[in-house]
């Protein structure tokens, strides 16, 4: 009889247990920011502004330092042809969803420049990167040295590797929505 009761009693303190890991995972994994009040737009880049007053970053962190600067590049707009201004709105767009997306798994402001950093190729692609020609490449990186500057040698060489990777083997793929992969 008295192994019954410590049994029960071992079970009900397992169950407390686990209550109380569920619990503290749920907490801590949700632990990062709610930006989903700001509102992504293709042809605005007051976004950043928003989630940078959500994030407190500073001058340093990713919304003003990178998102901002890249965010309109000097000049595009005037003088870019309609595919590249499209391409334009269209990853503006997508950046800024991803990180409403990201943003609840960013427990600092760290995390979210990497988490950001890394929705770049994905937006990219989706925006239709791969269906420019080079000419209309070279309009969007103008100053390929910003970039550089702003993410760091690694990062870029990164990115630009898996960019090209991933038009390489589009191109032997039949062609899908570039708005269904991320949700533009």
């Amino acid at each position: 009889m008295v192994r019954s009761t410590f049994t029960g009693h071992k079970s009900t303190f397992m169950l407390f247990l686990m209550i109380g890991f569920l619990f503290w995972a749920s907490s801590s994994l949700g632990s990062g920011y709610d930006v989903g009040h700001c509102k992504p737009s293709s042809d605005s880049c007051s976004f950043y502004s928003c989630a940078e007053d959500e994030f407190n970053c500073g001058p340093q962190g990713y919304f003003q330092k990178i998102a901002r600067r890249l965010c309109q590049p000097k000049g595009l707009s005037n003088r870019a042809d309609a595919e590249v201004q499209n391409f334009s709105r269209l990853v503006r767009k997508c950046l800024q969803k991803q990180v409403v997306r990201l943003a609840p798994y960013a427990n600092s402001c760290s995390a979210m420049q990497e988490l950001a950093l890394d929705s770049h190729v994905s937006c990219f692609v989706a925006a239709g990167f791969c269906d420019l020609n080079a000419a209309q490449r070279m309009n969007i990186f103008k100053n390929p040295f910003q970039f550089l500057k702003i993410s760091g040698p690694q990062k870029m060489i990164a990115m630009s590797n898996q960019i090209f990777a991933t038009c390489r083997a589009k191109k032997n793929l039949p062609r899908t929505s570039p708005t269904s992969e991320v949700g533009l």
